[in-house]
């Protein structure tokens, strides 16, 4: 069962119920370096670009969370009303 799931599988020996990785362990973990300094650059790259894309939706977020802040200050002090239709009785 520990097998099924592949970052488990290939951490199984170092596990049992939860993950305890030792700085013996992480020496044996075999881990994949681009091999020239252009791939490294490129994947830096793209990574500056999600950094870049990750605090623009930071800043959309706070400015949104404002926006509501706003409208339900205004919702609920009374300054904006809000028609209820009534029911449609049949």
């Amino acid at each position: 069962m520990l097998n099924e799931h592949p970052v488990r599988g290939a951490f199984a020996r170092y596990m049992d119920d939860r993950l305890r990785l030792y700085a013996h362990d992480l020496v044996r973990i075999p881990l994949p370096i681009p091999g020239s300094l252009a791939e490294q650059a490129k994947r830096a790259g793209h990574l500056l670009a999600i950094d870049d894309m990750l605090a623009s939706a930071d800043v959309s977020l706070a400015n949104f969370q404002q926006q509501k802040r706003g409208l339900m200050h205004d919702l609920l002090t009374g300054r904006v009303r809000v028609d209820v239709p009534e029911p449609a009785i049949a």
